[in-house]
């Protein structure tokens, strides 16, 4: 195998190698080397300019905690996607579900409570100006991360400008436009071995061109990714492989100097062979193949246009969604298998004016659209469960926020209403349609005080929405109440700083308050226990986002950063008559502590720039509970703690090389389990140890 492993290395090495001596123009424009970049945004964090407030800002500008992925430094790493990415993000955890392969995101603690039948998701998700934004599931896909402008992660509520689905939090992952002017190619490639596994590779490129220069270009992007798995089955080894494969496609148009057009398309087909969960022998012991899929289709058209102190800007998306998987319940009380099919369309629309001048009031108005369908199909094998529901939405929402300067004081206010007409049937069994309407009012207020260009003290009161949804027609009663919209609010301190220059820090403490928290349980309905969609207790706590960044010497940066969060129940939760949750207990798949440290040292070989690196993890354990014959159930993860290395050197101008091993120590402790389930089948495991070369040009 290792034979086999050197010999596929040789070759694409030679393949890039002949890339970069074809091609030794197509990367003129790109002066600036990747591997010095996290340096020089620890130097001046002014250079790092964000959106995440509808206009361009420096990030130590913008009075919100935000963590920046920046394309370049996504360009050169190992991971595969953003979801994977996401992970070293503090505070931030991503994991994969069991049905249908689909990531769930948390922020601040704060998730939900599962993939499907459980409402929307209390994060964000956005391509571009597309939201993943779902009726009542709370899944998001895992983006190809090659050629991104950044991924913006804003923590706490967003309500004002985001809406419903940003209760606690927002991802934004943002491409690169066409460029107009010039032509451009980057590509890269990489092949691994994963211990249990085999052979991994990966492929992508970019393509830039200007049809009519400065007024219309395309800039298209590929990739394709080939995961070996490293868990068994019987009769399978190695079942949870998977095949990612990305094409994206934007087109800008700047017919005049204030005018810009962008079209925007991706498509994702994403197949795994299986869930990545086994036991500590990477083993599990399902009777069926179990395969999933996540594919879908993303169109945007974005216009803006300058009038003069004032933006005019329209984004328009439309996304279809197919989610499919197979999963064995084997070695449980249910003992079957079911298949689930999600699928999902969704047309939205935004219009924004914003003020871009340099004066002391700035401001931005809008209202948006969101048409949503979404279809749930299960069925078990045998078959004594089959079920088909559809969940439709229309929502609508104007907003405004704005800001007054007041010397080195400014004060910001914000107010978003949101309506949303819901409705919900079944095809089977037949249930009749059933329709509500929920709404809101989320209000934002910050004051903030920046003394110094690269200071910014700021105190801020925000509230998060998620609207509320009507039960599963032909599985809960029709006159079981609907679930409400739950809130949280959050009351937040920051501070961002340069200290003497070479040293800066990040810093939040907040207080989250949610109210009337989303969860299905059971509970009892006309002399029968029914399980529902229904408001729980609140939860609340304290918690504190810090990152500190420390140039110690031209060619040596160190950075820590970390979130603690006490984020726990405010009383008992009754499920089935059992307290499911007692008074203190944090919710499903909510860990308290996430650290992320880096390390960057930059030197030279025979005249090359080249550079070592490391990284460390940690996040805490996260608990699943559940209740089965009136007995409370809990699986409590592992602490995670995953180091990853780099080593690269630029073999040519154009042409940088990257030794890298991740899960360096081979950790083998599982992320989560399944509380009602006896067997260590379904623990969420981490890929072992996985090492490989990388090859870029660019």
């Amino acid at each position: 195998m290792l034979r086999s492993f050197k010999r596929v290395l040789l070759t694409t090495s030679g393949s890039f190698t002949a890339i970069a001596l074809l091609h030794p123009a197509a990367a003129l424009a790109q002066t600036a080397s990747a591997q010095a970049e996290p340096a020089a945004q620890a130097q001046d964090s002014n250079e790092i300019v964000v959106t995440a407030q509808r206009r361009e800002e420096s990030l130590t500008k913008v009075p919100i905690s935000i963590a920046v992925l920046s394309g370049a430094t996504l360009d050169t790493s190992s991971a595969e996607g953003v979801v994977e990415a996401l992970r070293s993000v503090p505070g931030v955890t991503t994991s994969q579900y069991f049905q249908g392969g689909g990531s769930g995101v948390t922020v601040r603690g704060v998730t939900a409570n599962a993939p499907t039948l459980n409402g929307s998701n209390p994060v964000s998700y956005y391509l571009d100006t597309v939201p993943f934004s779902f009726v009542k599931s709370a899944i998001a896909p895992d983006s190809n991360a090659f050629d991104l402008q950044r991924v913006e992660v804003l923590r706490g509520p967003q309500g004002t400008l985001y809406g419903a689905s940003a209760l606690n939090g927002v991802v934004r992952v943002l491409t690169n436009d066409a460029d107009l002017g010039k032509i451009d190619f980057k590509a890269r490639g990489a092949l691994s071995y994963t211990e249990e596994g085999s052979v991994n590779y990966r492929a992508d490129g970019m393509i830039n061109v200007p049809i009519v220069e400065d007024k219309l270009g395309v800039r298209l992007v590929a990739g394709y990714t080939d995961n070996d798995g490293w868990l068994d089955r019987p009769n399978k080894d190695n079942f949870n492989t998977s095949r990612n494969f990305s094409l994206r496609a934007k087109v800008g148009i700047q017919p005049v100097e204030d005018l810009r057009i962008d079209f925007s398309y991706w498509r994702a087909r994403d197949s795994y062979g299986g869930p990545s969960i086994g036991n500590e022998d990477y083993f599990r012991g399902t009777r069926v193949p179990e395969p999933m899929s996540i594919d879908y289709d993303s169109l945007g058209l974005k216009i803006a246009y300058d009038m003069g102190g004032v933006t005019l800007t329209n984004s328009t998306g439309y996304l279809t969604l197919d989610n499919n998987g197979i999963f064995d319940y084997a070695g449980t009380i249910f003992n079957t298998t079911l298949t689930s099919e999600f699928k999902t369309k969704i047309f939205s629309n935004e219009t924004t004016l914003s003020s871009n001048g340099s004066g002391s009031f700035t401001w931005s108005v809008g209202g948006s659209y969101r048409s949503a369908r979404d279809e749930l199909i299960q069925a078990t094998d045998p078959n004594f469960f089959n079920y088909t529901g559809i969940d439709r939405s229309n929502a609508f929402a104007i907003f405004g926020e704005a800001t007054q300067e007041f010397g080195q004081l400014k004060l910001t206010g914000g107010l978003r209403y949101f309506k949303d007409r819901v409705s919900a049937r079944a095809e089977v069994p037949v249930a009749a349609p059933v329709k509500a309407n929920f709404s809101a009012v989320t209000p934002r207020v910050v004051l903030s005080w920046q003394p110094a260009a690269t200071t910014n003290a700021y105190a801020s009161y925000s509230q998060g929405f998620r609207s509320g949804a009507l039960q599963f027609q032909g599985l809960v009663p029709a006159s079981f109440p609907t679930l409400k919209p739950d809130r949280l609010n959050n009351y937040e301190v920051g501070l961002k700083t340069g200290l003497g220059g070479n040293l800066t820090f990040e810093g939040a403490v907040y207080y989250i308050d949610w109210q009337d928290v989303q969860q299905s349980l059971r509970i009892p309905f006309n002399q029968a226990v029914v399980t529902a969609l229904v408001n729980g207790t609140s939860a609340s706590g304290f918690g504190v986002d810090a990152k500190l960044t420390a140039r110690v010497t031209p060619a040596f940066t160190l950075s820590v950063a970390g979130n603690w969060n006490d984020l726990t129940l405010d009383a008992p939760v009754i499920s089935d008559g059992v307290a499911l949750f007692d008074k203190g207990d944090r919710l499903n798949r909510s860990p308290a502590t996430t650290i992320a440290g880096t390390a960057d040292y930059a030197f030279s070989i025979g005249g090359r720039k080249a550079n070592l690196s490391g990284a460390l993890n940690y996040t805490s354990p996260q608990e699943d509970r559940t209740v089965s014959g009136g007995v409370r159930l809990t699986s409590r993860g592992e602490d995670q703690l995953i180091g990853s290395v780099r080593f690269a050197v630029e073999a040519s101008d154009h042409v940088r090389a990257t030794l890298f091993v991740d899960n360096v120590t081979n950790q083998n402790h599982f992320i989560v389990g399944a509380a009602g389930i006896g067997t260590r089948d379904f623990d969420v495991r981490t890929r072992p140890r996985t090492f490989g070369i990388q090859l870029e040009y660019r």
